[in-house]
């Protein structure tokens, strides 16, 4: 009789830590994915989806770094869309951020897998494009995007011409640091 109860306590025992390590299992799990949140909440723009500033500074820093030490160079692209103030002041705000929204997702479909959009700041948007090594082909990105954003979009009951200004920046050329280039 006692050998029943000490197996029944020993498997009462052995279910209780089971039960135990389960739950400690499920709260690891909610711990990470609350972490990854977290971590995709600082580097990602919560209106266009795209990488922010932060996470911008962090790849650009990686692209200056892999161009020093295999020699390479890399453009960067800074975009600055025109007029959206005074479409915010007359159409609204969230005219403008369809605007901004409708711009992230041409500029995304302008660039190559590898290259980086992402959002400045306000009406500011910067292109990291890490294997475009000469300003005509720099050039020739810019010219595309400026051709898909000027084509009518449909942003809310009208029809819109996307303008946006361009400047180039090639690695070493124009500059050997984060900041010099943008």
């Amino acid at each position: 009789m006692k050998h029943t109860r000490d197996a029944e306590q020993l498997l009462a025992a052995n279910e209780q830590l089971v039960l135990g390590m389960l739950r400690i299992q499920s709260e690891v799990q909610a711990a990470e994915y609350t972490l990854n949140e977290i971590v995709r909440a600082a580097n990602i723009d919560e209106l266009t989806n795209l990488p922010n500033r932060r996470e911008l500074r962090a790849r650009l820093q990686h692209a200056i770094e892999d161009a020093q030490l295999h020699g390479d160079s890399f453009a960067l692209l800074f975009l600055d869309l025109n007029d959206l103030k005074l479409i915010n002041d007359t159409l609204g705000h969230h005219l403008g951020d369809v605007l901004l929204i409708e711009t992230a997702g041409c500029l995304t479909q302008c660039v190559q897998d590898g290259d980086t959009v992402a959002r400045y700041g306000g009406d500011e948007f910067v292109i990291l494009l890490p294997h475009c090594t000469s300003r005509d082909d720099a050039q020739s990105v810019a010219d595309n995007i400026i051709s898909s954003l000027n084509a009518p979009k449909a942003i809310g009951e009208r029809q819109l011409r996307i303008s946006i200004s361009i400047g180039i920046g090639l690695y070493p050329a124009d500059g050997t640091d984060s900041q010099s280039l943008i």
